[in-house]
């Protein structure tokens, strides 16, 4: 199976293809042909996925060489939005596009508050209409949405159109005589009336239908169904009397009587679509009420409309769909949007959403609203933008950050913080400090007045990435990540986060940091000798989960001396909480 990546050389394919293989995302752009092969599991049996990544438009040996064809462009790109109708156009002059799967990928990952999104959903959905009505997705390479199932859905069409040629050609070869147009024959004249003139099925089963005769073809299933009304307003369901032909086309009648009598009738195109079967599972079930149960849940983050059904994942936060939309196009690095119904979500993602809520969230990034008045579930587009972008982009409203305590010491820097925050299990302060930070907050060095030898005596851990592992945190842990947290950042001894994550035995956290590009090494490649030259206490033990019955406070205090030396000291108490 041959897959053709094309588009321009802003469009981020690349990255789309780079974070299929290796699950990690790299911000590079190929501006010659690259191929690449990976294994695939299509219908339960495994097949080989040839990937031909171009970015010039292609010849007409590309265009016979190819099963399918992803096209791809930048949503905060025109120019690469243009180019997707110059490569398909280019394919046509050299094939008939009616032969080839063809799937079309905005991509995200440019998309900032400097490089806002130019492609509307309009202008995406028309292109797809102009490509034959192919497959829609959207992208984001940095974080991995939608990129696997691209690749899995381009690999199942591949297979769909093979066994529909299979089917064609053993069609096409049935003997023209008498003896074979008994009921084994795809066409019968059983039921009456004349084919619709010009028809797609019509059409489309011409090259069986040979002169054998004329009338309706006999489906390859056929019975009642229910269906759903998606005009009337209490959504009543119906029966349908719905057929399967040969070569893919589902339509569905009033009853058998009006499908016989040719009346106008339903179609859909079967390879042409992608269908998802929800399997709404007990667990998830629990899952999803664990989420709405959560405090504030019950009402859209940001304009308290009822039952929101969309999520920012990183921000922990329900929403609506009309406010969705708008979170999208802040970029992911403010709010990485999903959809609690559409989308399967891990299970690191709703242990974010059940242990934070809307109440928390807003208690952070609401807390001065300055008499700015917050839009209602009515309200325009235009005023959930400007409310939005002020509430998240701008920091408008967001809780001031209380100075470092006599504990932490003046020389604390925001890292330091989030650290003892991590250690003393505090997520609102936890989230308060992410809202304050910078993606270099986070990775700097923990105090301005403490070396590494300091950190070392003080057995502290490397960073809050660090804490939040040993602790088998897979919430902190998550959160870090998002909004920057170096994974690949070493400790005093040599070691990366994923070593005190294995040692914790979590494997939630292991798999996160893997995902966002942790080096995958033993915990043995590193030595303190190597490292700082001198030798380490043990780490320390830092418990896994605290009783909610007890409050934990940790303590670092440093202090200098007239000689010119500090003395350094750092305790972790608790004390019960009535």
């Amino acid at each position: 199976m041959i897959t053709g990546v094309l588009g321009g050389l802003c469009s981020g394919k690349s990255a789309l293809v780079h974070r299929h293989l290796t699950g990690s995302y790299l911000q590079l752009e190929n501006a010659e042909g690259r191929q690449y092969i990976k294994d695939v599991l299509v219908d339960g049996q495994s097949h080989l996925l040839m990937i031909r990544e171009e970015t010039e438009l292609p010849g007409a040996q590309l265009a016979t060489w190819l099963d399918a064809v992803i096209l791809v462009f930048s949503l905060e790109n025109e120019a690469s939005f243009q180019e997707v109708y110059r490569i398909y156009h280019q394919l046509a002059a050299h094939r008939p596009v009616s032969e080839i799967p063809f799937i079309v990928v905005g991509t995200q990952d440019k998309i900032s508050s400097t490089n806002p999104r130019v492609i509307d959903d309009t202008r995406a959905r028309q292109l797809c209409s102009d490509v034959r009505r192919c497959t829609y997705y959207e992208t984001c390479a940095t974080y991995g949405l939608n990129v696997n199932r691209v690749f899995t859905d381009a690999a199942q069409k591949i297979m769909a159109a093979k066994k529909q040629a299979a089917l064609l050609a053993s069609c096409k070869s049935l003997p023209n005589s008498p003896s074979h147009s008994g009921g084994s024959t795809p066409v019968s004249g059983v039921f009456p009336g004349q084919g619709r003139r010009g028809s797609d099925s019509n059409r489309r089963s011409a090259d069986c239908k040979g002169d054998l005769g004329s009338g309706r073809s006999i489906p390859t299933k056929q019975g009642i169904l229910l269906k759903r009304s998606g005009h009337s307003l209490n959504k009543e369901w119906k029966k349908k009397y719905v057929t399967l032909s040969n070569d893919g086309i589902l339509s569905y009648h009033s009853s058998v009587n009006d499908y016989m009598l040719n009346a106008p009738g339903k179609e859909m195109d079967l390879l042409r679509v992608a269908v998802k079967a929800r399997k709404n599972s007990q667990s998830e079930a629990v899952v999803l009420q664990a989420i709405r149960n959560a405090k504030g849940n019950n009402f859209c983050v940001d304009c308290d409309a009822p039952n929101p059904t969309w999520a920012s994942l990183n921000l922990g936060a329900l929403i609506c769909i009309e406010c969705s939309g708008i979170h999208r196009n802040l970029g992911t690095h403010l709010s990485r949007v999903r959809s609690l119904d559409l989308d399967d979500l891990p299970r690191e993602l709703t242990l974010v959403l059940s242990a934070i809520g809307n109440y928390m969230v807003n208690s952070i990034w609401e807390a001065r609203t300055l008499g700015s008045r917050k839009p209602a579930p009515d309200a325009t587009r235009e005023e959930r933008e400007s409310w939005i972008r002020a509430k998240y982009e701008q920091k408008l409203f967001v809780a001031p950050l209380p100075p470092p305590t006599p504990g932490e010491g003046p020389d604390i820097t925001l890292s330091g913080r989030l650290l003892l925050a991590v250690m003393e299990h505090n997520l609102p302060k936890l989230l308060l400090l992410l809202a304050h930070c910078t993606k270099e907050d986070i990775n700097a060095p923990l105090s301005l007045a403490l070396s590494c030898r300091s950190l070392l005596a003080l057995r502290l851990p490397g960073s809050a990435l660090h804490a939040a592992c040993q602790q088998a945190d897979v919430v902190v842990t998550q959160l870090l990540v998002w909004y920057g947290c170096d994974v690949r950042h070493r400790d005093v001894q040599g070691q990366t986060a994923l070593v005190l994550a294995r040692s914790a035995g979590c494997q939630e956290c292991v798999d996160i940091l893997l995902q966002y590009g942790c080096p995958n090494e033993p915990a043995s490649s590193f030595s303190v000798g190597t490292t700082v030259g001198f030798a380490a206490a043990a780490p320390p033990s830092f418990p896994v989960a605290m009783p909610p019955s007890l409050a934990v406070a940790t303590t670092l205090k440093i202090s200098q001396h007239k000689s010119g030396g500090a003395s350094l000291s750092y305790s972790t108490s608790r004390r019960a909480v009535s």
